[in-house]
Parts: C-alpha cells; sequence; structure tokens
C-alpha cells in the first residue's frame, strides 16, 4: 500500500529571510510516492490553523492520503490539528527525518527532508540572482 500515490504525505517547514531581514516560513507538502511537491505555503507565521486550511486544501482537490507525516514541531502536534486528522480519519506519523521507511515502520521522512533541502537550494539561487 506505500507503493502508490496519496498514500503517504510528508509536511515540514523550510525557513528562509527576504532581503531587509523579513523572516519567511515556507510549510511544504510532499507525496512520498510520486516525489511530487502538492503545496509550497509561504509566510511569515505559519501556525496549525494554517496548516489545517493547506491540508484541507489538497484533500479538496486530490483526495484524503492514508498517513500524513511530519515531525514533531508545535504547529504540527497541536492538539487542534490532531483532532482535525482524527476528524479526517487520517492517521499521523510524528518522527521527522531519521531511518527509512518500511511496510513495518512508516515513520521515517526522507523524501520530505531531501525535497526541503532542494527548495532552500533554489531559494538561496534566486535570492543571490541580481535584480537588473
Amino acid at each position: 500500500m506505500l507503493g502508490k500515490r496519496n498514500v503517504v504525505w510528508s509536511y515540514d517547514f523550510v525557513f528562509d529571510a527576504c532581503a531587509n531581514g523579513q523572516v519567511l516560513k515556507c510549510l511544504t507538502v510532499i507525496d512520498e510516492y510520486t516525489k511530487e511537491c502538492l503545496a509550497i505555503d509561504v509566510a511569515g507565521s505559519i501556525r496549525s490553523k494554517r496548516v489545517i486550511d493547506v491540508l484541507s486544501q489538497l484533500i479538496s482537490v486530490r483526495g484524503a492520503p492514508n498517513y500524513l507525516r511530519s515531525d514533531n514541531v508545535p504547529e504540527f502536534v497541536a492538539t487542534q490539528l490532531l483532532e482535525w486528522a482524527l476528524q479526517n480519519q487520517l492517521e499521523t506519523v510524528l518522527n521527522g527525518c531519521q531511518p527509512v521507511v518500511t511496510k513495518a515502520n512508516p515513520g521515517h521522512s526522507p523524501d520530505c527532508c531531501s525535497a526541503n533541502s532542494r527548495i532552500t537550494i533554489i531559494l538561496d539561487i534566486a535570492y543571490a540572482a541580481p535584480l537588473h
């Protein structure tokens, strides 16, 4: 079952900053099977309500995944988000980037970490490019 699209979505944050020093927080959502980036939501602040809004929008367009995987940052383990996942019959796996995903242990998200490192590199290149 793990070898199909829309089964496991990983979500995480990437941080960057504008030239004026304003911090940018990027919520990224990745389909672990297809490696497709399903969403990148960028704001100065992203709390659990906004995470729920982004995930709800994705589910309305793509259907719900079986599992949502994230690490243990406060926005991802907030009671409001966990209750929303339970109401929507979504299994949550709270681990982050550690060992390998197996059928016995779907608790690891190397794909989200890898995708986020590529997004960070792209953001760094985009901000380093001179504006003409």
